[in-house]
């Protein structure tokens, strides 16, 4: 779950990361133009980036209460027992419809799971880590072995690992500018973006003071249009709530709400803030 708070408005809307997820897919069908190159294969890459936190369903539907705020608890928090769990299901779900954007998927996955620190005492822990990265090792050369069928005459150039790691990258900055602004944590900014000629840094800001306030910034510029709409749904809570039971009665209470955020160029922000 994304749990987002934002000045001067009464409580959190918390965001499925299934829906955050769908965010990563927006972006990634608006990706490309001169400078910045279209996903390739298309269909498959954004049905990845989209569905990439398909594992998380489960876990958000009826999440854990964090004792620090009474809110659903973070994806930054979860146990890992409990992250390895959605983890596991994630690329397999995915896998079924396409096997090379379920090979994505667990990539994303090994990549993520970089970032969790253990405990140096945690040897059960350690343990679980490297059966699950064995286990997506071995699923991964099942995946990409059946994508050859899928791709068709494309394959070959595709499952190469040059392609595999753009794609993976891709992913990953889809990610995290979908995180950027639905947690909000801007300003922010991105290295390593696969482009023509270079890997340049992307970088995003709001254009006004208030977080998640107004149109965002993306300089420089990655995408075929415009400008660019994004649009997630959570649900509003006003905890903090006392245990799990609570916290699963307010969200079957609260209703709908969209976050809607739009992302302009350089040049339109200038415009903007005119």
């Amino acid at each position: 779950m994304v749990v987002r708070e934002e000045s001067g408005r009464a409580g959190a809307l918390c965001i499925p990361q299934a829906q955050h997820a769908a965010i990563s897919g927006q972006i990634a069908r608006a990706w490309g133009n001169e400078r910045f190159a279209a996903p390739e294969p298309r269909e498959q890459v954004c049905l990845a980036a989209a569905r990439h936190d398909d594992g998380m369903e489960g876990f958000d539907a009826d999440p854990l209460a964090d004792p620090e705020t009474g809110l659903p608890l973070s994806f930054m928090r979860m146990p890992l027992d409990a992250w390895l769990q959605c983890w596991r299901m994630g690329p397999s779900l995915v896998a079924a419809d396409s096997p090379y954007a379920g090979a994505l998927v667990s990539l994303h996955g090994d990549h993520l799971l970089g970032y969790r620190r253990l405990d140096p005492e945690d040897e059960q822990g350690r343990r679980a880590i490297a059966a699950y990265r064995s286990e997506q090792r071995r699923l991964r050369s099942e995946w990409l072995a059946a994508a050859e069928a899928e791709l068709g005459s494309d394959a070959g150039g595709l499952c190469e690992p040059a392609a595999i790691e753009r794609n993976r990258k891709l992913i990953e900055i889809w990610d995290a500018m979908s995180l950027a602004v639905s947690m909000p944590r801007l300003p922010d900014s991105f290295d390593g973006v696969p482009a023509s000629g270079s890997s340049p840094a992307i970088e995003m800001r709001a254009l006004s003071e208030g977080p998640g306030e107004g149109p965002v910034v993306v300089d420089p510029w990655p995408f075929g249009v415009a400008e660019l709409g994004l649009e997630a749904e959570g649900r509003r809570l006003r905890g903090p709530f006392a245990d799990r039971e609570q916290l699963r009665a307010a969200l079957a209470e609260a209703q709908p709400e969209t976050l809607s955020v739009k992302l302009v160029p350089p040049e339109g922000g200038r415009a903007l803030s005119r």
